[in-house]
């Protein structure tokens, strides 16, 4: 097995777990109460202040996984995604809090998340980014922007009927 199968075999598998469990998450928070969710909100902050923390510690991993290579573009991205997930991570743990209101936070994370994967999509076409690391980033960020139809879905639904 090459080094290039191993990595494509092991995005497939990484992003396909992540995609499934954002689609779980999804229909969990569907019809979640306001306790519920601030827990997933808690959780979910504080495993974005960790994906950030260890993006801004070795960038090199993000690069790697996206094939960036040695670019301009290398150097400054990995620092720019790695502070918008420490403030995402930041907002929902924040928003976990008692008496607070976790939605628009988790409805936020979600959005942006569904955003990145058109993204991320767009460079997949273009081949501007590694095809197995790409893919296993985008099927992560669907699973996360599953969430945000699954919510409206399930609160639109009884004023339609």
């Amino acid at each position: 097995m090459t080094g290039v199968t191993r990595r494509r075999g092991t995005a497939v598998v990484v992003g396909g777990g992540l995609l499934i469990l954002g689609i779980r998450e999804g229909f969990l928070l569907s019809d979640a109460d306001d306790d519920t969710a601030r827990a997933r909100a808690r959780q979910l902050g504080l495993t974005r202040i960790g994906a950030g923390l260890a993006i801004l510690i070795r960038p090199q991993l993000l690069i790697g996984a996206l094939g960036l290579g040695n670019s301009d573009a290398a150097r400054w991205l990995p620092r720019l995604l790695a502070v918008r997930e420490i403030a995402l991570g930041v907002g929902a743990t924040g928003a976990s809090r008692d008496n607070a209101d976790p939605w628009p936070w988790l409805m936020t994370i979600s959005a942006v998340d569904g955003a990145e994967a058109a993204v991320l999509a767009r460079a997949l076409r273009s081949h501007s980014i590694d095809p197995a690391g790409g893919l296993a980033f985008v099927a992560a960020d669907l699973g996360s922007a599953s969430a945000i139809a699954l919510r409206l879905a399930r609160v639109a639904g009884p004023a339609t009927r």
